[in-house]
């Protein structure tokens, strides 16, 4: 049951992220109506980051992801910070590694916790 939740908390990270990236897309673009959409895809985001925090803390040893997540934390605040001030390809970029990287976490616990993919994908 740990690894679906958490496999379910590192899911909702990254659709808020994903979200965010392409709000601040539209407002790089000119879009300046999504201020307040990049606002709240954030806040989602940080929600979802403290929740899976908090599921990481009660796992069993073999299911965390420590300092992956920990540096996935810190880029995160550090694009959150920066994104609708950063070139288009440049924001693009460092979205998609961090989602890449939130994948590769994703894929980690669903392979550790032996769940089936139907399950994993829900």
């Amino acid at each position: 049951m740990q690894g679906v939740n958490y496999a379910a908390g590192l899911s909702a990270v990254i659709g808020s992220i994903a979200d965010h990236r392409g709000l601040t897309d539209l407002y790089i673009d000119g879009e300046h109506s999504r201020a307040q959409a990049i606002t709240t895809a954030a806040s989602a985001a940080d929600a979802a980051i403290e929740a899976v925090s908090n599921l990481e803390k009660q796992l069993d040893p073999g299911l965390r992801n420590g300092r992956e997540l920990a540096e996935l934390i810190k880029q995160w605040g550090s694009l959150k910070q920066q994104a609708i001030t950063l070139p288009p390809q440049e924001n693009d970029r460092r979205h998609v590694a961090l989602l890449e990287q939130l994948r590769t976490l994703h894929a980690g616990i669903v392979d550790r916790s032996k769940l089936p993919a139907r399950v994993a994908r829900s």
